[in-house]
Protein backbone atom coordinates (compact mmCIF):
# COMPACT_ATOMS: atom_id res chain seq x y z
CA UNK A 1 0.00 0.00 0.00
CA UNK A 2 1.20 3.49 -0.83
CA UNK A 3 2.36 5.55 2.19
CA UNK A 4 0.81 8.70 0.72
CA UNK A 5 -2.53 6.90 0.58
CA UNK A 6 -2.23 6.01 4.28
CA UNK A 7 -1.30 9.55 5.22
CA UNK A 8 -3.41 11.64 2.85
CA UNK A 9 -5.97 9.56 1.00
CA UNK A 10 -6.51 9.44 -2.77
CA UNK A 11 -8.85 12.36 -3.42
CA UNK A 12 -8.53 16.03 -2.62
CA UNK A 13 -11.54 15.74 -0.29
CA UNK A 14 -9.87 12.91 1.66
CA UNK A 15 -6.62 14.82 1.62
CA UNK A 16 -8.30 17.82 3.22
CA UNK A 17 -10.03 15.70 5.86
CA UNK A 18 -6.88 13.80 6.73
CA UNK A 19 -4.82 16.98 6.77
CA UNK A 20 -7.30 18.45 9.28
CA UNK A 21 -7.14 15.28 11.37
CA UNK A 22 -3.34 15.30 11.35
CA UNK A 23 -3.36 18.97 12.29
CA UNK A 24 -5.67 18.20 15.23
CA UNK A 25 -3.42 15.35 16.37
CA UNK A 26 -0.39 17.65 16.21
CA UNK A 27 -2.11 20.41 18.15
CA UNK A 28 -3.50 18.12 20.87
CA UNK A 29 -0.44 16.00 21.70
CA UNK A 30 2.70 16.65 23.66
CA UNK A 31 6.24 16.48 22.24
CA UNK A 32 6.84 12.89 23.33
CA UNK A 33 3.71 11.60 21.58
CA UNK A 34 4.57 13.60 18.46
CA UNK A 35 8.06 12.07 18.41
CA UNK A 36 6.48 8.60 18.44
CA UNK A 37 4.15 9.52 15.55
CA UNK A 38 7.03 11.05 13.63
CA UNK A 39 9.18 7.96 14.11
CA UNK A 40 6.34 5.71 12.91
CA UNK A 41 5.79 7.80 9.78
CA UNK A 42 9.52 7.92 8.99
CA UNK A 43 9.81 4.17 9.51
CA UNK A 44 6.96 3.51 7.10
CA UNK A 45 8.47 5.83 4.48
CA UNK A 46 11.87 4.14 4.80
CA UNK A 47 10.58 0.81 3.46
CA UNK A 48 11.32 -0.10 -0.11
CA UNK A 49 8.70 1.51 -2.33
CA UNK A 50 6.43 -0.33 -4.76
CA UNK A 51 8.61 0.45 -7.80
CA UNK A 52 11.64 -1.05 -6.06
CA UNK A 53 9.64 -4.13 -5.03
CA UNK A 54 8.69 -4.65 -8.68
CA UNK A 55 12.34 -4.38 -9.67
CA UNK A 56 13.24 -7.09 -7.15
CA UNK A 57 10.59 -9.33 -8.73
CA UNK A 58 12.06 -8.66 -12.19
CA UNK A 59 15.43 -9.86 -10.89
CA UNK A 60 13.72 -12.97 -9.41
CA UNK A 61 14.34 -11.85 -5.83
CA UNK A 62 11.60 -12.61 -3.32
CA UNK A 63 11.47 -9.90 -0.66
CA UNK A 64 10.04 -10.49 2.78
CA UNK A 65 9.09 -8.11 5.58
CA UNK A 66 12.02 -8.93 7.86
CA UNK A 67 15.57 -7.87 8.67
CA UNK A 68 18.21 -9.17 6.28
CA UNK A 69 21.76 -10.12 7.19
CA UNK A 70 24.67 -8.49 5.33
CA UNK A 71 25.23 -11.79 3.50
CA UNK A 72 21.61 -11.87 2.31
CA UNK A 73 21.86 -8.28 1.09
CA UNK A 74 25.05 -9.19 -0.81
CA UNK A 75 23.17 -12.06 -2.46
CA UNK A 76 20.43 -9.63 -3.53
CA UNK A 77 23.01 -7.25 -4.97
CA UNK A 78 24.67 -10.15 -6.82
CA UNK A 79 21.32 -11.30 -8.18
CA UNK A 80 20.61 -7.78 -9.44
CA UNK A 81 24.04 -7.68 -11.09
CA UNK A 82 23.45 -11.07 -12.73
CA UNK A 83 20.06 -9.90 -13.99
CA UNK A 84 21.56 -6.74 -15.48
CA UNK A 85 24.45 -8.61 -17.10
CA UNK A 86 22.06 -11.13 -18.67
CA UNK A 87 20.63 -8.37 -20.86
CA UNK A 88 21.76 -7.70 -24.41
CA UNK A 89 24.15 -4.82 -24.99
CA UNK A 90 23.36 -4.64 -28.71
CA UNK A 91 19.88 -3.16 -28.40
CA UNK A 92 20.54 -1.02 -25.30
CA UNK A 93 18.81 -3.35 -22.80
CA UNK A 94 21.95 -3.61 -20.69
CA UNK A 95 22.24 0.16 -20.33
CA UNK A 96 18.51 0.55 -19.65
CA UNK A 97 18.59 -2.12 -16.92
CA UNK A 98 21.63 -0.52 -15.29
CA UNK A 99 19.80 2.80 -15.14
CA UNK A 100 16.59 1.19 -13.91
CA UNK A 101 18.26 -0.80 -11.10
CA UNK A 102 20.83 1.82 -10.05
CA UNK A 103 18.74 3.42 -7.28
CA UNK A 104 17.72 0.06 -5.81
CA UNK A 105 21.28 -1.29 -5.88
CA UNK A 106 22.58 1.86 -4.16
CA UNK A 107 19.87 1.54 -1.49
CA UNK A 108 20.86 -2.07 -0.81
CA UNK A 109 24.55 -1.19 -0.68
CA UNK A 110 23.86 1.61 1.85
CA UNK A 111 21.75 -0.72 3.99
CA UNK A 112 24.44 -3.40 3.83
CA UNK A 113 26.98 -0.91 5.22
CA UNK A 114 24.59 0.23 7.99
CA UNK A 115 24.10 -3.28 9.37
Amino acid sequence: MDVDYILYGKTEENKSNLAKTLSNVINRNDKDELRVYYKCICTIKSYINKKQQNLLKQANIVSEDRDYSPEEIKKCINSISEHIMSQSSKNGDLSNEMTKFNELANLLIRNEKDI
